[in-house]
């Protein structure tokens, strides 16, 4: 995971205890060496996703305030998504490939930099 361009987190929203687990996740994430937090050693991050899924559903353990404050507060892009419906997965799909691209490319710049 330690060279992870992207990082995709997903909570059921029927089901409260998957969305108490995303903190249990980054802490995955990190220890795996994935930084989630901009240090002057990483000096740039993988994009981050969370994606609330199941919101065709109707019956919600978790609200999409809950889920928006918990992204924003983790400095990811947050969607609400449905596997079912296909709803924002293309979506949340292509931000997380263009991120990761872009991150690619700036890693690949700053190397290039640093080689003169």
């Amino acid at each position: 995971m330690g060279s992870s361009n992207a990082v995709l987190l997903v909570y059921d929203v029927t089901n409260r205890k998957s969305f108490a687990d995303l903190t249990l996740w980054l802490e995955e994430a990190q220890a795996h060496n994935c930084p989630l937090s901009r240090s002057e050693k990483s000096g740039s991050l993988p994009a981050v996703a969370l994606c609330a899924n199941k919101v065709d559903l109707g019956r919600r353990a978790v609200s999409r305030a809950e889920g928006e404050d918990f992204a924003q507060s983790h400095g990811m892009r947050y969607f609400e998504t449905s596997a079912a419906t296909g709803e924002q997965v293309t979506e949340a799909m292509n931000y997380l490939f263009e991120q990761a691209v872009n991150h690619h490319l700036e890693i690949g710049r700053k190397i290039a930099m640093a080689a003169g």
